[in-house]
């Protein structure tokens, strides 16, 4: 069963037979003026479109919309499409091709939430300081399909007074240097930097109190893990595989049974003295049937968690 929404409008020769025909619903739609001459603000923009370049310039019915939600389409265009709305809170295009540089959105600055995962953006942190307000942040996945872009490229300092961050997600990008402008944001619940080139050590996460997940696979990081476990009460699930942590892990087992972790992983790392493990490095590398709790879009939901 489907749902057509058309909400306020001033459709004329629109038929149920219309509307049972996908083919020629697509071809009224198209030929509907946008949005109808009757509204005058509109606050949710909801685009699901093939080519939505098609609507621009974005007429000034639209100009003050809030939530922007594009998922799922193939957008084809540039961030122009984006830096028309003054007054966006919420923007979430996940997967919708979108190209340009991120750096244009750090002027609206009324941003409180930035979902724009797998597009082709590139672009730095720089000037992402001026969003005071943002407490979720999702660029993973902009490296593009055959890894050519960079990405989201730089470090990640200017995020350091964000202090209502309560998400980061930067997987598959190319950002680098240390995480030393994370340690102040104590508000953070979930952290995914893997597959990024991050280096130095987790020191400037072990303070963050709200912290449960982490993962930082696919990166350079060293040092030892256990300091961040033994100080960090919340943390549930730690994602380390493939890095150059070096820890003993005898110690490593021993934090680990006295902490609150559920799911960790850590293979392709440095670890020493697996003689005094009972597990094997790949059993202990190993995830077993567990309950834990996953952060997904600022709610927890229980979830199970089996094998690696």
């Amino acid at each position: 069963q489907s749902k057509v929404y058309l909400g306020q409008n001033n459709i004329s020769q629109l038929s149920l037979e219309q509307l049972r025909d996908a083919p020629t619903l697509k071809t009224v739609l198209q030929n509907i003026e946008f949005p109808p001459t009757t509204i005058r603000t509109v606050r949710f923009l909801l685009c699901r479109f093939t080519a939505t370049q098609r609507l621009l310039p974005w007429p000034p019915a639209v100009e003050q919309a809030t939530f922007l939600y594009g998922s799922g389409s193939v957008l084809q265009g540039g961030l122009s499409m984006v830096t028309w709305f003054s007054s966006l809170t919420r923007l979430e295009i996940r997967g919708g091709h979108l190209s340009g540089n991120v750096n244009a959105l750090w002027k609206m600055k009324n941003l409180e939430h930035i979902a724009l995962s797998n597009n082709y953006l590139v672009g730095t942190m720089d000037g992402i300081q001026n969003l005071w307000k943002l407490s979720y942040l999702d660029l993973a996945g902009n490296l593009g399909l055959d890894e050519t872009l960079p990405g989201i490229s730089g470090s990640m300092d200017p995020l350091k007074n964000l202090t209502r961050l309560c998400r980061i997600a930067l997987t598959m990008n190319s950002v680098d240097g240390s995480l030393s402008g994370l340690k102040g944001l104590t508000a953070l619940k979930s952290l995914e930097l893997s597959t990024n080139k991050f280096t130095g050590d987790l020191a400037p996460v072990r303070h963050l109190k709200s912290l449960r997940y982490l993962s930082v696979k696919n990166n350079m990081l060293t040092g030892s893990i256990a300091p961040l476990i033994q100080l960090n009460r919340t943390l549930q699930r730690l994602h380390i595989c493939n890095n150059r942590f070096t820890n003993s892990c005898a110690w490593t087992r021993k934090v680990l049974t006295e902490s609150k972790v559920v799911i960790f992983k850590a293979s392709g790392n440095r670890f020493s003295d697996y003689s005094e493990c009972n597990d094997t490095k790949e059993s202990y590398n190993t995830a077993t049937c567990t309950r834990a709790y996953e952060q997904y879009h600022g709610n927890d939901s229980s979830v199970l968690f089996c094998g690696t």
